[in-house]
């Protein structure tokens, strides 16, 4: 009678027992706890992300599904390598900005995880990024001073057939007559404006490249500051300056611009319907240079 009491009663005090404590494994089963490889080593991590953010830095963003407590161990495959090398390690956030890199230049790259006891996890897949670059979209040499031609709006419109790259970020170089430093009060940048508006008007992406003055000194190329901007060989492109002082560059026809347009005593480089402008044919100009940062 004992042994029958037993047959019936254990089956239903281990029951209830394995369904509160039996499928506590579901869990990591799910990937809600951390997953740890046989051995105990800790999982590899997961979704590495290379983006290129500069010329010579390259952002590395990764997962992991620990709770903390891990480190990370970057590895580089750098170009013309044929083995990987440590680039950093301790790491304990999941992003590092890989730098310095050469420009235009493309890197591979393996994270690890790393526990307390040093034991390291399987690599990540691999993530490749190229670094962006820097290309020159214009370019014109300046030959020949010209008059002087301060305080006035100076236009200068390129026809998309001048444009040889597109690219994310626009760089301008201007260039002073030799005798005179150029001041130039602002300046802007956009397509031409559609059918309908002058040859001289904005499209209504006109961007500031510089909004305070800035003086370029005599016969010196000079580099205005970097702007934002998606530039496209397919649509003419509109650069547009008020000058407050000295002289512009002005060469010979034909050279430089497809077209310029100016305007005395006005400061209107800011404004998208321009009116009242006179045509030069292409004898002022002062850009140098369009460098677009492409990748």
């Amino acid at each position: 009678m004992d042994w029958l009491i037993l047959i019936v009663l254990v089956p239903a005090v281990i029951v209830p027992v394995v369904l509160l404590f039996g499928f506590s494994g579901c869990a990591a089963v799910l990937g809600l706890d951390e997953v740890t490889y046989t051995g105990g080593r800790p999982a590899a991590p997961f979704n590495l992300q290379a983006a290129a953010i500069g010329t010579d830095t390259i952002r590395l963003t990764w997962q992991h599904n620990s709770a903390g407590g891990l480190t990370f161990r970057v590895q580089i495959l750098e170009p013309g390598q044929s083995s990987w090398r440590e680039y950093r390690s301790g790491i304990s956030l999941m992003t590092v900005d890989s730098t310095p890199l050469a420009e235009g230049t493309e890197y591979h790259y393996l994270v690890q995880a790393v526990d307390s006891a040093g034991n390291r996890s399987d690599p990540s897949d691999p993530a490749t990024a190229r670094t962006l670059k820097w290309e020159i979209a214009y370019q014109k040499q300046l030959a020949a001073d010209g008059g002087n031609q301060a305080r006035l709006c100076l236009v200068q419109r390129m026809a998309s057939t001048l444009l040889q790259f597109g690219g994310r970020r626009v760089r301008i170089t201007v260039r002073s007559a030799t005798s005179t430093p150029l001041v130039i009060s602002s300046a802007h940048i956009s397509r031409a404006a559609p059918a309908g508006f002058d040859a001289w008007d904005s499209d209504s992406d006109i961007t500031p490249v510089a909004t305070s003055p800035i003086t370029v000194p005599a016969g010196t190329s000079f580099k205005l500051p970097e702007v934002d901007y998606a530039l496209s060989i397919a649509d003419d492109l509109i650069i547009a300056f008020d000058i407050a002082s000295g002289a512009t560059r002005s060469v010979q026809s034909g050279v430089g611009a497809s077209a310029t347009y100016t305007k005395a005593n006005a400061a209107e480089a800011a404004t998208r319907n321009r009116s009242g402008f006179t045509t030069r044919a292409g004898t002022v100009t002062l850009v140098e240079q369009i460098d677009v940062l492409t990748g």
